[in-house]
């Protein structure tokens, strides 16, 4: 075998590996073009949640401590939801006298004193009724809700493939509920509503979580996914015979027959 014929076998393989590399990257890239992204997003639903009003709570005394006429106090309710208080009366804390309106003014469950109140930075007594809201744990079936994920990533409502069919919705507690029991989702919107069940109803927890696939931003689809797909197997055969076509070349150089 001449000194030629051995460099040129030196090159064919070194020429193999290097396309066997190539062929290895572009296969991975058609992987990451012509396949859904799987993703698992958790939802806030405290926007459906629910509310109802808790009743009249009379509160008897509650002293509020150096009540000035510029920051004021709040009542000890005044960060319940959508609360609403009543003021029946203000009182001296130290002597007992009774406040007039000149002596202090009440914004819903916050008060503070006057500039001409005899009794700025004193502790005062009050005494009032509340009502607020509270959630029960079920869900308003009228919010939806988008998938996030899928619409901000480059979701794909060109191709019928990129909509999102394939959804497992978890509530609180990780079970997976009931497609069109428990919840209702639009594949080509990517729009979710929730059904007011028991499935869904807590009054811990603001999150339900859905584990889904979508079509990202430079996903190929169609008749281009299929030709995407074929570039690797096509470009491996192209090595492979060119490989073959230098061997025989040089077994025939060699004389030596083939068949």
């Amino acid at each position: 075998m001449e000194k030629q014929d051995i460099g040129l076998i030196i090159a064919v393989g070194i020429a193999l590996l290097m396309g066997a590399i190539f062929v290895s990257i572009i296969a991975e890239q058609t992987i990451d073009n012509t396949q859904l992204t799987g993703t698992t997003e958790t939802i806030d639903i405290a926007s459906a949640r629910l509310y109802v009003w808790a009743g009249n709570v009379t509160i008897p005394l509650e002293t509020l401590t150096t009540v000035d006429n510029v920051t004021g106090e709040n009542f000890a309710v005044s960060a319940y939801t959508h609360v609403i208080c009543v003021l029946n009366n203000v009182t001296n804390a130290t002597g007992g006298e009774l406040l007039t309106v000149a002596n202090y003014t009440q914004h819903n469950c916050h008060i503070n004193t006057t500039a001409v109140s005899e009794y700025i930075g004193q502790d005062l007594n009050v005494s009032y009724i509340y009502n607020y809201m509270t959630y029960d744990g079920a869900v308003n079936n009228s919010i939806r809700f988008t998938l996030t994920n899928a619409i901000y990533d480059g979701f794909r409502t060109d191709l019928s493939e990129c909509e999102v069919t394939s959804i497992t919705l978890k509530n609180q507690t990780g079970t997976a509920l009931t497609p069109t029991t428990d919840y209702t989702f639009t594949a080509d919107t990517a729009i979710l509503t929730l059904n007011n069940v028991n499935a869904l109803n807590s009054s811990s927890s603001n999150t339900t979580t859905a584990v889904y696939s979508y079509c990202a931003d430079d996903y190929v689809g169609g008749w281009a996914r299929t030709i995407t797909n074929m570039v690797p197997g096509f470009f491996a055969l192209a090595l492979l015979g060119a490989a073959i076509f230098v061997i025989y070349i040089i077994m025939k150089r060699e004389g030596l027959d083939l068949f």
